[in-house]
């Protein structure tokens, strides 16, 4: 048997109990719960194991509540030791701890991980209260006390401790039922009191997950971890405490908000302790141990009930990103919440989008069910003016996929440049982790199947299963990638296409990226690029099977083509159509099947078409095969002013080595080498 019940100490506690062996802890602190003063002051304690038996008078257990009894094993397994400065009074206290939440538990494995630096693992609760419960043999009859609401920090240093509770609670051990509930809230700042909504100064009202420690928060929970700071580099106590150092030599709030012997004091003279002299104790407990409890969240936690219908269902789109579960959160996003960052919590299937969102948002159901970030128009509900051009949208915070799909998402409007799934990141925006399947995008230009125009930015982790991309028909620079249509300055890392379609009628076709600046590294792409000319005399330049053109920036290191290129165009590669100066490629692999049926109509307008590079202007091209094969018309009567080979057609560059073909040289005036 065992029970937890809240007291006051001014009449006797009456228990009805068998008679036996029993073990009662007894905590008290100062002033009244009602004014929200629970569990903050200077605790009194007392153990007493007892043996009631049957024997004169009813049995009765008298407990000697005193500071000094709370510096026990029994209470808590680590206390916080500190003398005032005449060394008149010394304090025992409970050791500090701090609450966070992560998606994976897995990936917390130490005092100082946080969560923060592991891939998508931040968890979602932004405050919490502690609760101590009455119960009787662990079922519980209600609070006994409860805590004011506490922030859950990220990001503060190790020696910081201001992130910590300031409640003085004794931690538990093996044998104490001090039963202890932490309830954290999933998108509020103030435990749910007030619903400011998303991007409000206390957030949304998102309900909350309770976990229960049966022996207190030093006794791992299910689904927790609890991990131990034995360091000594803070001060020895927060509960008010802000010291701008270690030692707190020069703390101007020493004791601020710490009732002692009834007192509350800003300066603590009256409480023998000097706030410029504070000393840690030279007993067993200098340690002054810390504690850090984590806990996991999982999608299950937070994609149910009514947060599926919210706006979001968690986070506060900063140090905890919003948490989408829903194809209708993600349509969320549109032209509003461009600076916040989100994490993907479940697949999508944007099939399953709400009709009337789309609509009311220039989607115009069915032929689109996505609506990407960025928005469409900044009017909705006339559709009169979209946003184009210079008066697109930018993306600037973090997008991570954790892994999760996003299904038959399709938005199309060509008329629109600089379109995509995200329309424009700029500002050091990260969009990462992300399985697409079946991905259709329809733009003018400046068009990628994720990203339109990807500027000082990352782009990584990205696997898409059957794409179809298409630019306007008649867009003369339709700038169109299968992923990215534009990019200056930014990376593109893990990016994979399987049973691709990208084509346009215009300059600059690519199954990665179209054009513009970027870093690319273990890259592929398969499928078919189509284009054709816009009519008679047309030129289209720049088609690659990983990019149209890189001109002035960037490089392509570890990437791979296969499948079909068919065109009537000049600067045609299996990798790249124009590598320009300053741009370099290495490890690099082409099975291209390169079909360029156009005739060559003056000289000097050479078709520039390699089973890797087609024209090449740029610093390196190094360590690559081609293993597919071209087919040409060129009807020059100099057959060498074709400029065909099978690895670069026009070669300008400056460093060209070890590259291999598989197969007898097509060389019309183009450049191969053979590796030994």
């Amino acid at each position: 048997e065992e029970f937890g019940d809240s007291v006051t100490i001014e009449a006797p506690f009456e228990k009805y109990l068998s008679f036996g062996q029993w073990k009662f802890w007894v905590v008290a602190w100062p002033g009244d719960p009602s004014t929200g003063s629970d569990m903050t002051g200077l605790a009194r304690c007392d153990f007493k194991a007892v043996d009631l038996q049957p024997v004169g008078n009813t049995p009765e257990v008298v407990f000697n509540l005193n500071n000094s009894n709370c510096n026990s094993n029994e209470f808590s397994p680590h206390r916080s030791v500190f003398t005032g400065a005449s060394a008149t009074k010394t304090y025992n206290m409970f050791p500090l701890f701090d609450f966070r939440t992560c998606l994976n538990l897995n990936d917390s494995n130490s005092f100082t991980e946080s969560c923060t630096e592991v891939d998508g693992a931040l968890g979602p609760f932004l405050s919490y209260k502690v609760i101590l419960e009455n119960h009787e043999n662990g079922v519980p009859f209600g609070p006994a006390y409860e805590s004011a609401c506490l922030l859950s920090v990220f990001g503060a240093p190790v020696q910081d401790i201001s992130e910590f509770a300031r409640l003085n609670i004794p931690l538990g051990s093996p044998d104490f039922p001090i039963r202890t509930v932490v309830r954290a809230y999933y998108g509020s700042k103030d435990c749910d009191q007030n619903n400011d909504g998303f991007g409000g100064a206390n957030g949304p009202a998102l309900g909350f997950k309770e976990i229960i420690f049966p022996r207190g928060l030093h006794q791992p929970a299910p689904g927790t971890k609890v991990f131990t700071d034995n360091s000594n580099s803070y001060c020895p106590v927060d509960y008010g405490l802000s010291p701008s150092d270690a030692t707190c030599a020069t703390s101007a709030k020493a004791c601020e908000g710490i009732a002692i012997d009834g007192v509350l004091s800003s300066s603590c003279t009256s409480l023998d302790i000097n706030a410029t002299e504070i000393t840690f104790d030279t007993g067993v407990y200098n340690t002054h141990t810390r504690y850090r409890i984590a806990t996991e969240s999982t999608v299950t936690d937070i994609c149910q009930g009514f947060r599926i219908s919210e706006t979001f269902a968690a986070g506060n789109g900063a140090d905890k990103p919003y948490m989408i579960c829903t194809p209708t959160q993600f349509n969320n996003i549109g032209d509003t919440f461009l600076t916040s960052n989100f994490y993907l919590m479940a697949d999508l299937n944007m099939n399953l989008s709400d009709e009337a969102q789309i609509n009311q948002n220039c989607g115009f159901w069915p032929v689109s069910n996505t609506i990407p970030v960025g928005g469409i128009a900044s009017d909705p509900g006339t559709c009169g003016t979209f946003y184009d051009g210079p008066t697109v949208l930018l993306y600037t915070g973090l997008f991570h996929g954790r892994g999760h799909w996003i299904m038959n998402a399709r938005s199309e409007f060509e008329d629109l440049v600089k379109f995509g799934l995200f329309r424009a990141l700029s500002s050091s925006a990260v969009v990462t982790g992300i399985n697409f399947s079946n991905l259709e995008m329809r733009g003018k230009s400046n068009l990628g199947g994720v990203v339109g125009n990807l500027a000082n930015s990352t782009l990584s982790n990205i696997n898409i299963y059957t794409l179809d991309v298409k630019g306007r028909e008649n867009a003369p620079d339709c700038k169109t990638g299968g992923v990215v249509g534009s990019a200056s300055g930014s990376t593109m890392t893990n990016i994979h296409v399987y049973d691709g379609h990208v084509a346009c009628k215009g300059n600059k076709l690519g199954g990665i990226i179209a054009v513009g600046g970027a870093t690319l590294e273990n890259v592929s792409f398969e499928g078919e690029l189509e284009i054709d000319n816009n009519g008679p005399g047309s030129d289209i330049v720049d088609i690659g099977g990983i990019a149209g053109t890189l001109a002035t920036t960037g490089s392509i290191t570890k990437a791979y083509s296969k499948g079909s290129i068919d065109v009537d165009a000049r600067n045609v590669g299996g990798i790249i159509g124009n590598l320009g100066a300053g741009v370099s490629i290495s490890h690099v692999y082409s099975t291209m099947n390169i079909n360029n049926h156009k005739y060559a109509e003056a000289t000097g307008n050479a078709l520039n078409t390699g089973g890797l590079v087609g024209s090449f202007t740029g610093d390196t091209v190094e360590f690559g095969i081609f293993a597919g094969a071209i087919q040409e018309k060129c009807n020059y009567t100099t057959l060498t002013d074709c400029k065909i080979g099978n690895t670069i057609g026009n070669n300008f560059g400056t460093t060209v080595t070890q590259l291999l073909t598989s197969h007898a040289p097509v060389n019309k005036g183009g450049y191969d080498e053979t590796a030994s």
